[in-house]
């Protein structure tokens, strides 16, 4: 056995669960994300780049680990996803095996507030359409995260009948949970979820009644809370005013000097009398001066409106408002729809002001989803806040992220012998429209190390067609041997969905050319919403289509012409036994041989976000044996399904020289790696890396141990980069490595075998 002494500073954590893959399985295949593999952009290293992307973020403070820091929990609305991020060596750490640590099926928005006042954050959520649901956060001796549903619906004594009813929130809302009265119990605030825009008080009566802050008995006692309504877009009314008295002449004053700030002049012809989408609200001292003010977003209404409190006998009353806050800085004024959130972001012991999005969907296009992270950092106090903007990106900046619908394709565009990576989206806001494009970050290492370097965003000038959901894929359409590029996209003007070939032009083993202006449009019943995946399945050298539809079923469509352009006649309708019953199913866009047995399989997801892997020459639903990918979690002990919430995209390919890649796009904008098989053994066994004792705890040595000889080692840092490696001199299959001179934290152990492929574990070092 040989010894490993590491003296190198090894600092911080990158999340690689370990990975071990079986050979065809009943129920599950299990595979290992990976993180590890370097991105950049310019000279900046994406440190998140595989984390995929954000959109409408509710961000949370919570202890997630031991180590006594405040860490986050993101929860994008958009996907229904949680994304936890640690808190280590002053970087935010991408940590999704957290995610499963919290209740399942969280929808809607998710308020993480210490109702009970121990220490720990509670979870408060959408229930249904219009209730809340609350779970306990009971961390258990060992310090892991666990909760109990303590209310499925939250009650609250109704104001004028006094009966006990459903304490209402629309699922479209944020509500503000925060003591408002000051007695140490939580109360809520949100907008009424019909009739009228007023702020509606539901006061805890734990302290009143029982003396204690955990009860969570609520009743409304007002329904005007701080006596204002708001109107409409920059326009609210105050005192005994209503909406229906205000016309132009009376908000033409600057809301300063307490008039009606309206900087659109709008005149309304009618009250608004409904609650017409949603509303996202944050109590909280905004101006320092000693009382709670509130900002307030709306689903129609771009930026945050202050609404300042000015007391009238001591009782909260909002008299004035702006809508050009934070002022003294760059205002969030055209944010959309914006929820506003507390959260030390820094870690400087003071709370900082984020906002997002807080729209589900991009409501009229009028989101830009590639900046929607906007942090102010707070250079005052919590009791006297200076918010001064950092960034419309923050995480985002770190990540790959090209706004929403991040449709990925492989292809060796330069011709160097790896692969690069193009992705697809929705749209991005432009001077002239919302209109997609296509994005190329560019392999610079190579097919054992790759690494990625942003080239441009706009690949061919793609954004001239004036397209939306432009999804690429590359196939040898004409069977030339060269790589074809097709381009699906719905026209912004006609709304017609169309799919053009751009025919590489190029000599054999020379990079791509491609010449837009040369587009073919190719013949095929899809819509936009479908998925395309193009390949050769009757084997008869002709490429023939697979169609993915929302309505859950597989269609195949073969290619009849043996020339250039493919006539595609539809043959199957529930191909591979995935029809209409099937329905849930999302995209079939990928199809790999992943067993390198000479049959492909499908890999596709659901609307639960489960991949899937089963064999596409399978014909009857008797006869299909569906695998679920699996994932190591080692914070639970135990496999997990992958989780990647609703609409996905899916593109596959050995990025890493003996292992398959399932490249993941998500809704959210951004990009994931699953690795499916590094170094698979021909003879079926499963390959197995043990790395203990693990935790590490005042131990000089560490064996690492598998059942494959390695022939080299690496060490990975918290950015992707490996900052040690070792190659031995014979192949081994039990080393040891010196674990006391490395500092505390999270590490990944990667082994290469000598057969061929990687396999990798996680280290955890502790005191």
């Amino acid at each position: 056995m040989t010894q490993l002494s590491f003296i190198d500073k090894i600092v911080g954590c990158t999340i690689i669960l370990l990975f071990l893959l079986s050979p065809r399985s009943e129920c599950q295949r299990v595979a290992e994300w990976d993180f590890s593999v370097p991105a950049s952009q310019g000279n900046d290293e994406l440190t998140l780049a595989w984390a995929g992307g954000l959109n409408a973020v509710q961000y949370n403070s919570i202890r997630l680990n031991d180590d006594s820091q405040d860490d986050l929990l993101l929860f994008d609305r958009s996907s229904n996803t949680l994304h936890p991020f640690l808190r280590q060596n002053n970087q935010w750490i991408y940590a999704p095996e957290y995610a499963p640590l919290f209740p399942n099926d969280l929808q809607s928005w998710v308020a993480l507030k210490d109702y009970d006042q121990d220490g720990d954050q509670d979870l408060f959520t959408a229930s249904g359409g219009r209730g809340i649901s609350v779970y306990r956060n009971d961390r258990d001796e060992g310090n892991e995260l666990r909760w109990t549903l303590m209310i499925e619906t939250l009650r609250t004594v109704a104001f004028a009948s006094g009966a006990t009813v459903t304490l209402q929130v629309n699922s479209t809302d944020y509500p503000a949970i925060v003591d408002v009265d000051g007695d140490g119990d939580l109360d809520i605030v949100n907008y009424s979820v019909i009739g009228s825009g007023n702020l509606i008080l539901h006061q805890n009566q734990s302290i009143e009644q029982f003396n204690r802050p955990d009860s969570l008995v609520y009743q409304t006692t007002n329904i005007r809370w701080g006596e204002v309504e708001e109107c409409d877009c920059e326009l609210f009314a105050f005192g005994n005013q209503t909406c229906d008295d205000l016309n132009s002449d009376s908000r033409n004053g600057d809301s300063r000097n307490g008039g009606y700030q309206n900087n659109n002049a709008k005149i309304l012809e009618e009250a608004k009398l409904e609650h017409v989408g949603g509303k996202a609200l944050l109590i909280v001292d905004a101006d320092g001066d000693g009382d709670l003010d509130a900002l307030s977003g709306d689903e129609g209404c771009y930026g945050t409106a202050f609404l300042e409190n000015q007391p009238v006998n001591n009782q909260l009353t909002f008299q004035r408002f702006t809508t050009n806050y934070p002022e003294n800085t760059q205002p969030a004024s055209s944010v959309f729809f914006p929820g506003a959130y507390l959260a030390d972001v820094n870690a400087d012991g003071v709370k900082d002001l984020l906002f997002s999005p807080n729209a589900s969907t991009n409501v009229g296009n009028s989101i830009d989803f590639k900046s929607s992270s906007w942090w102010y950092r707070n250079d005052g106090t919590e009791q006297m806040p200076n918010w001064q903007w950092q960034t419309s990106g923050f995480l985002q900046d770190e990540m790959i992220d090209v706004g929403e619908n991040a449709v990925p394709a492989l292809a060796d565009y330069d011709a160097d012998g790896d692969l690069d990576v193009f992705i697809g989206n929705r749209g991005n806001l432009r001077a002239d429209g919302f209109y997609a494009g296509l994005y190329l970050y560019e392999n610079v290492g190579n097919a054992q190390q790759p690494s990625f370097q942003f080239v441009t965003r706009n690949f061919l000038s793609l954004t001239d067609w004036k397209l939306q959901e432009l999804k690429p894929y590359f196939a040898d359409i004409n069977q030339d041997g060269k790589t074809d590029l097709l381009i699906s996209g719905r026209e912004s003007v006609s709304r017609e969905t169309r799919l053009y070939a751009l025919l590489n032009q190029a000599e054999a083993g020379s990079p791509v050319d491609f010449q837009p202006s040369q587009r073919q449009p190719l013949t095929l019943a899809f819509r936009s919403e479908d998925n395309l995946a193009f390949y050769d399945v009757n084997q008869d050298q002709q490429i023939d289509v697979l169609v993915s539809k929302q309505s859950g079923n597989l269609i195949y469509y073969q290619n009849q012409s043996p020339d250039f352009p493919p006539q595609w006649v539809q043959e199957d309708d529930a191909f591979a036994g995935i029809d209409r019953n099937a329905r849930g199913l999302f995209l079939a866009s990928a199809i790999v041989d992943i067993d390198g047995d000479g049959s492909a399989e499908i890999i596709s997801t659901n609307t639960s976000g489960n991949l899937l892997i089963r064999p596409i020459d399978t014909d009857s639903e008797e006869d299909i044996v569906i695998d679920t990918v699996m994932v190591q979690n080692a914070l639970l002990s135990k496999t997990v399904s992958v989780q990647l919430g609703r609409q996905n995209w899916l593109a596959t390919g050995q990025i890493i020289s003996g292992s398959t890649t399932v490249l993941i796009g998500s809704q959210r904008g951004g990009v994931s790696l699953l690795q499916l098989n590094q170094g698979e053994p021909t003879d079926g066994e499963k390959i197995a890396l043990n790395v203990f004792p693990n935790p590490a705890i005042d131990a000089s040595l560490t064996t690492v141990r598998a059942n494959r000889a390695i022939s080299s080692v690496q060490i990975i840092s918290v950015n992707g980069q490996v900052v040690h490696e070792l190659f031995l001199a014979q192949p081994l299959s039990q080393l040891s490595l010196e674990t006391a001179v490395l500092p505390v934290g999270l590490y990944i152990v990667r082994a290469f075998l000598e057969q061929g492929g990687a396999i990798s574990t996680r280290l955890l070092v502790r005191n």
